[in-house]
């Protein structure tokens, strides 16, 4: 349960590197990743996190998590390298009115989920409103380089309003988890979950047999999940240096999600390796 950073309900916390590395030792933590974050922020508020480089975590780089007050609150994260984390680059449990731009999350895992940015409610009333993750390069991470797993949320949960725009997912190492190493992967939303999830302006790269995009257990009924606009604006650039499943889309889990849906898609654009994209 080490942490080099650990807040809990505090207000005004800035942490303003001017490029200081903040460093761990991974390989003396080997247990239970999930509560060894570097930095970790449990039901703050008006935090702001510049121009940090986190190196290797014992667990995630930063994580923002819940206890006492009901969520972090006014949150930003700017400017900041994290790599080698044991866990994820960075961990949203619970948050409102969160910003992260201008960050690198790099070659961060190898424990699962091994994200760039894991957003993964452990409750049903862990709220995650008002988040947008804006100008960052997810590069590498030993699992898919966005992740969003929802499955924690209910009908009866706060709706979701998240929004990444002009973020860049690359990865040049095929291999990690399964069904969590893509691009982006979106899983597990249940029916009646509120709220919208939105992708414009993506940036995907991949290596052959990983998937750019992955969604599973969707329900028709849950979050909507929007890449673009109607109007115009670009989804994703699906860049990828292989020829496997651009988009995945699975629906396994039916007894549990029921029928699949709720998805637009518009204004994709396929590399020419994707034989009749």
């Amino acid at each position: 349960g080490g942490n080099l950073f650990n807040a809990q309900s505090l207000s005004n916390v800035t942490i303003e590197g001017n490029g200081a590395e903040l460093a761990m030792r991974a390989a003396d933590y080997t247990t239970n990743p999930a509560t060894r974050p570097c930095v970790r922020f449990w039901s703050c508020d008006h935090l702001l996190i510049d121009n940090v480089h986190i190196v290797n975590a014992g667990g995630a780089g930063i994580a923002l998590g819940q206890g006492g007050h009901p969520t972090n609150a006014y949150v930003t994260i700017q400017n900041c390298d994290i790599s080698g984390a044991d866990r994820n680059g960075i961990s949203v449990l619970t948050a409102d009115h969160l910003t992260i731009t201008g960050c690198t999350l790099d070659s961060n895992g190898p424990h699962a989920p091994a994200a760039g940015i894991d957003i993964e409610p452990d409750a049903a009333n862990r709220i995650l409103t008002n988040i947008a993750v804006n100008n960052n390069t997810f590069i590498n991470n030993n699992g898919a380089q966005i992740i969003l797993s929802l499955g924690s949320l209910l009908s009866t949960s706060p709706a979701v309003s998240i929004s990444f725009d002009n973020d860049i997912c690359s990865d040049s190492v095929p291999g990690g988890f399964s069904n969590e190493n893509s691009g982006i992967c979106v899983w597990n939303v249940h029916p009646g979950v509120g709220g919208s999830i939105t992708f414009t302006n993506m940036t995907i790269n991949v290596p052959d047999g990983t998937d750019s995009i992955d969604i599973l257990n969707k329900a028709a009924t849950g979050t909507l999940l929007n890449f673009g606009t109607s109007t115009g604006t670009v989804g994703a650039t699906i860049d990828a240096q292989g020829s496997t499943y651009p988009i995945y889309l699975d629906s396994s889990d039916n007894a549990d999600y029921g029928p699949f849906g709720g998805i637009n898609f518009y204004n994709i654009t396929f590399a020419s390796s994707f034989a009749g994209s």
